[in-house]
């Protein structure tokens, strides 16, 4: 193809396919740091040996944090298999904009209800205190 000359966007697109690489949008991470590495892997061999009566007296939360309005929606060219190397995984600390935060806890023996959070301002999220939700959960299942 002679220099200079414009070419589509489709064209470009199927030349890289035929190349073995697939628009994707990258994997999105939160960094973790050496500390709370060694803290969580401290807390893992802390725990190891313990019995499923232990465990079933231990409730697990998580939270998702979801952007309504994210203008970047930016994707990368990449081979398959290729998801999860360094390059193709975006470190974010931070959400700006309208926010939602879901929580959530889980056991052996149940589960809380689904919490949802909508945030308007562009501060950043701290952690929700869901002593409430563990209390009802606790209360609900004999503890």
């Amino acid at each position: 193809m002679p220099a200079g000359k414009p070419i589509s966007l489709q064209t470009v697109s199927r030349r890289l396919h035929e190349g073995g690489l697939f628009a994707r949008r990258p994997v999105v991470c939160v960094p973790l740091s050496l500390a709370h590495v060694r803290a969580l892997l401290h807390w893992a061999r802390e725990h190891r040996s313990w019995t499923p009566e232990q465990w079933c007296r231990v409730l697990f939360t998580d939270e998702s944090r979801f952007n309504m309005n994210d203008s970047r929606r930016a994707m990368l060219w990449r081979e398959p298999g290729t998801r999860y190397r360094a390059p193709n995984i975006v470190e974010r600390d931070h959400y700006r904009g309208g926010r939602w935060l879901v929580w959530a806890g889980i056991a052996t023996n149940g589960r809380t209800d689904l919490h949802v959070f909508a945030f308007r301002h562009s501060c950043s999220i701290s952690r929700r205190n869901p002593t409430h939700c563990c209390a009802a959960f606790y209360r609900c299942n004999g503890y």
